[in-house]
């Protein structure tokens, strides 16, 4: 059912009266806009740290499972030449 037809079957109605239908279809269609264009500006902020979780989840378990003790993990963070055993 579109938007006219459901104002034109409502302007009978008691609380109807009160309300101000006048420009009630342009008011959603701007909801309805500015709602889809709020998610599509959002969407790359999303994006980004929907990555940068899974980026740290990845490394996390790379690391658990490259490294045979945690000391030889964390040594392996530094270059050869800074180490100190």
């Amino acid at each position: 059912m579109r938007g006219p037809e459901m104002l034109s079957k409502l302007q009978g109605s008691h609380l109807v009266e009160h309300m101000d239908l006048s420009n009630l279809t342009a008011r959603l269609q701007s909801g309805a806009r500015d709602s889809a264009s709020y998610v599509l500006v959002s969407l790359p902020d999303w994006a980004s740290r929907f990555f940068d979780i899974l980026t740290c989840i990845i490394l996390t378990f790379y690391f658990m499972l490259e490294a045979s003790s945690p000391t030889t993990g964390s040594f392996s963070l530094f270059a050869a030449p800074t180490r100190r055993a």
